[in-house]
């Protein structure tokens, strides 16, 4: 007896010393390790190195502490769980409201199969699960009875062995909230273009005699920003004029005869009836090119300090698409914007989507933040108008660079 007692702690001790080799080997390996400089970041990419605060852009928000706290923020939020933690919180909030949406009630077995409505529903199950708690916590208990659906065109929420329910999501900025995520690290300054529905956001430039946009640009090598989509509308641009010395580059296929009428007069904005895509080609007489080729079009030797971005539920491809770019070899690093002001959707007209007639989930839009981060990019500032409850405008900032 006691020879097998010492074979099994032996061999219990080797599993365990393996196991935690491995276990720092994967932590070595995959980017969840991280050295002693503060700005060191546990982010896989694709070279799997740690990713440190971008020099470009660090000046941009309130010291090291400030973005110290936001990268470790985000990363608990991306690679520690938090999401997933949000997003389970969230669709168990939905479950009463699911079930009176969807006209769900609950029959208790019995002789007179006494039916319960509403949110009721939610409260017996559990009511009656905590009454008569078993070992591994009731796994496998039957329901006391079974969950019906009376048929009607209200809602989506289904039914599945009539036990299980599939959440409907609200429509509100609930879903946003949801899958976003830490905000920050923040601004110095934030500058407001435009008004209403059509505000945008950015982190101003400051240099260290507290000189801001038009004076700093104006000292840069080469300043370039992009602005696609336009609607031939020009508040974006107006705006930027006075207040930067910038050159405004705004790409738009889908105007009539490929002429932008109210193109505001000035050498510093120029327009190109080009649309962003993931290749180069032509769709029903537009022009379509990946944004390595529309920033070669430019005749820009830097980055865009900002890209702004309102193209109505197509940013999902278009920013995945550069980052795909820019993971591919195809677009070097310092040629990723500092900057992006992008509208997310989580529902959209545009018709040439194939997600038209459904909305996007929260778990959808926290998994593309996720793709952001793992480019470094982090959302600094979100405004929302309740005039368009399917909108979020957010503010992206490159805050993480490779070492």
């Amino acid at each position: 007896m006691a020879q097998r007692i010492h074979r099994g702690c032996c061999r219990s001790l080797i599993q365990a010393t393996l196991l935690l080799s491995l276990g720092i080997y994967v932590l070595l390996n995959s980017g969840y390790y991280t050295g002693n400089n503060n700005y060191d970041i546990p982010v896989l990419h694709k070279q799997r190195i740690f990713q440190k605060a971008c020099p470009s852009t660090r000046n941009l928000f309130y010291g090291g502490q400030s973005i110290e706290g936001a990268i470790k923020d985000a990363t608990q939020w991306h690679k520690g769980g938090w999401n997933l933690k949000s997003l389970q919180l969230y669709l168990d909030n939905q479950i009463s409201s699911t079930i009176v949406m969807n006209d769900i009630y609950f029959v208790r077995n019995g002789q007179n199969e006494q039916q319960i409505h509403g949110k009721d529903v939610e409260i017996f199950i559990k009511d009656y699960f905590n009454a008569n708690a078993q070992a591994r916590a009731g796994y496998g208990k039957i329901l006391p009875g079974k969950l019906q659906k009376t048929v009607n065109l209200r809602g989506t929420g289904g039914v599945w062995e009539d036990r299980f329910i599939e959440v409907d999501e609200p429509w509100s900025f609930e879903r946003w909230n949801a899958s976003l995520g830490p905000i920050g690290p923040i601004c110095k300054n934030i500058t407001k273009l435009g008004s209403g529905y059509e505000a945008k956001y950015f982190c101003d430039w400051e240099l260290s005699n507290g000189s801001k946009l038009k004076s700093s640009t104006h000292d840069m090598e080469e300043c370039h920003i992009f602005s696609i989509g336009s609607n031939d509308q020009w508040g974006f641009e107006t705006d930027l004029l006075s207040l930067s010395n910038c050159t405004i580059h705004t790409f738009d296929c889908t105007l009539k005869g490929g002429t932008a009428k109210n193109k505001p007069k000035s050498d510093r904005v120029v327009f190109y009836n080009f649309c962003i895509g993931l290749r180069n080609e032509t769709f029903n007489g537009r022009q379509y090119a990946p944004y390595s080729e529309l920033w070669g079009k430019t005749g820009a030797k830097n980055a865009p300090k900002l890209v702004k971005m309102d193209v109505e539920g197509f940013e999902y491809d278009v920013i995945i698409g550069i980052l795909e770019e820019y993971r591919n070899g195809h677009l070097p690093e310092e040629l990723l914007p500092e900057q992006i002001i992008v509208e997310l959707h989580w529902a959209t007209k545009m018709v040439d989507l194939p997600w038209l007639l459904r909305t996007r989930g929260a778990a959808e839009i926290s998994l593309f933040l996720g793709i952001l981060f793992s480019a470094g990019y982090m959302p600094v500032y979100s405004h929302f108008d309740s005039g368009c409850v399917p909108c979020l405008e957010v503010l992206f900032v490159r805050v993480l660079c490779s070492a």
